[in-house]
């Protein structure tokens, strides 16, 4: 009966939201507090969001984080991510997980992104992904995806994402994995705020807009707000600075289903010399 229950809810949920498989559910805890715009975004979660993104990073960053979708019982979404500064840009890895004991998704992504000028990067991300049904087995399979980022001044940061390019499948009978495009901007307007706007588009779903903002109002906090679309969501969330580590809620709200709850840590190690 726990099965179908949620069988049911996340079924309701296709018709509104992002479909809730595979890579969409996975931008983080920062993130998920800015209406999910995660593209233009700069941290260990560029492993999964836009690795491009990751190139200009001084320092490492590993990060875990979680997410109960609509607070069903059981269903959860699990997230490590680390990014590693190497040469001309950065390694990525992550490894995501959704699901409960009788339906269960997961992701690993390993890849590098490389600057190939002082503003201008690229990024390549090889995924192996895989799931699971009690009583019908599991399957996996192979894709990967595609990141690029600009810096166009200190305070504008352009970036473009797609996942999945090929329509790759699982298995030749079944469904091709959603193929994702995702294009966004960051716009630093002074030193303690930073907003952030997306577009979204599945090929099997409407364009979603997302737009979110950070503000720093003390060197040891993070306030954050955003909304989108497919459906209406909204969210907010904040962040707490000690040393190393950021420690990071949040909550976004769907009309219909609800609330879904997001924690993560982050900790960020020592600036590349």
């Amino acid at each position: 009966m726990h099965a179908v229950i949620c069988l049911c809810l996340l079924l309701l949920a296709e018709s509104t939201l992002r479909p809730q498989s595979f890579r969409n559910s996975w931008e983080g805890s920062r993130s998920a507090a800015m209406g999910g715009a995660s593209v233009a975004n700069s941290d260990a979660f560029s492993a999964v969001n836009n690795l491009a993104s990751a190139a200009f990073l001084t320092r490492g960053e590993v990060a875990v984080a979680g997410n109960r979708p609509f607070l069903i019982p059981g269903v959860n979404n699990f997230l490590l991510a680390a990014v590693l500064p190497a040469g001309q840009g950065a390694f990525g890895i992550s490894l995501a997980r959704f699901g409960d004991r009788f339906y269960r998704e997961q992701m690993i992504g390993l890849g590098y992104t490389h600057r190939l000028t002082p503003g201008l990067s690229l990024g390549l991300q090889i995924d192996y992904l895989n799931y699971s049904v009690t009583e019908y087995g599991r399957e996996g399979g192979w894709t990967f995806d595609l990141g690029i980022y600009y810096a166009l001044s200190e305070r504008v940061q352009l970036a473009a994402h797609v996942f999945n390019p090929l329509a790759a499948r699982l298995s030749q009978s079944a469904t091709p994995l959603p193929v994702l495009f995702r294009s966004g901007m960051r716009y630093a307007s002074s030193e303690k705020l930073v907003w952030l706007a997306e577009v979204e588009k599945d090929l099997d779903h409407p364009l979603r807009f997302a737009l979110g903002m950070e503000y720093r109002p003390l060197p040891e906090i993070y306030l954050r707000a955003g909304s989108g679309t497919q459906a209406a969501t909204l969210s907010f969330g904040a962040g707490f600075r000690w040393n190393a580590f950021i420690l990071e809620v949040a909550s976004d709200w769907h009309p219909v289903l609800g609330i879904t709850p997001h924690a993560g840590i982050r900790y960020q190690m020592k600036k590349k010399k």
